[in-house]
């Protein structure tokens, strides 16, 4: 993925002299204009759809008649194209009624693309042969073969509970806690099964206001998993509030 991203920013790079010529045409000789489009060259993004991690999180799924199942949400991470197999990983591991799917088709602002990138609001069409309960909210979709994405059961992070100023919980908690965590886009029911450790000193309970370190969560219902990334940023909430903010550091 480096080497080909290397080459073609040098390949972009190698135009750029040429491009920044004709921009100069386009911009009635603003040099400042042409010029920093060439500064942000490096900004392009690059997406090799065989290697990248890519990634996304089922927000909605419905049918259209003679087309197909359509799933929409937003590229978190890498990219997809059209045509291309993709893997399908839902959160119910019993209600999983496929593992791979293909790309029929990708649209954006109702118009169709060959291809979408990381932070793209996406709707992706797949065939008829596949029903849309196949594809419950929170499902993730990522690359086929090649993806690093761990299906968990427990999940363990940094994180910092919010104070009850900040809209988070009045009052501590200690093990056994059982909020959800929200992750994609939907919530799991989880344990708190180790607090971790606040300011590198194990505690009893965690106040809010607290930092946390290597608190460990374990998924409450038999046959579910989660499926994400080592450093992805997560919330944990309580009634449907957010009540602490966490950073993945584990996932097993």
């Amino acid at each position: 993925m480096k080497k080909i991203t290397l080459l073609a920013v040098a390949v972009m790079m190698a135009i750029c002299s040429f491009a920044q010529e004709k921009l100069m045409k386009v911009y009635k000789g603003n040099s400042v204009v042409a010029q920093e489009f060439v500064n942000n060259i490096d900004s392009i993004v690059f997406v090799d759809f065989e290697v990248d991690p890519s990634l996304l999180y089922v927000e909605d799924v419905f049918t259209i008649s003679g087309r197909g199942t359509v799933v929409t949400g937003v590229v978190i991470k890498g990219g997809f194209k059209k045509g291309q197999t993709v893997g399908v990983v839902t959160i119910n591991e019993a209600a999983s009624v496929v593992t791979s799917a293909t790309i029929a088709g990708l649209e954006m602002f109702k118009k169709e693309v060959e291809e979408v990138v990381e932070g793209d609001n996406v709707g992706i069409l797949f065939g008829t042969d596949i029903d849309k309960t196949a594809f419950p909210r929170g499902t993730a979709i990522i690359a086929a073969g090649n993806s690093p994405y761990i299906p968990a059961t427990k999940i363990t992070g940094d994180m910092y509970v919010l104070t009850k100023e900040e809209g988070g919980r009045p009052n501590p908690f200690s093990l056994g806690y059982s909020p959800q965590l929200y992750i994609g886009t939907t919530d799991v029911t989880v344990k708190c099964t180790n607090l971790g450790t606040v300011d590198g000193a194990t505690v009893e309970m965690v106040v809010p206001g607290s930092n946390t370190v290597g608190t460990e969560w374990v998924l409450n219902s038999e046959g579910y998993r989660i499926i994400g990334y080592v450093g992805q940023k997560v919330a944990i909430r309580e009634g449907g509030r957010t009540v602490a903010e966490m950073t993945i550091t584990k996932l097993e």
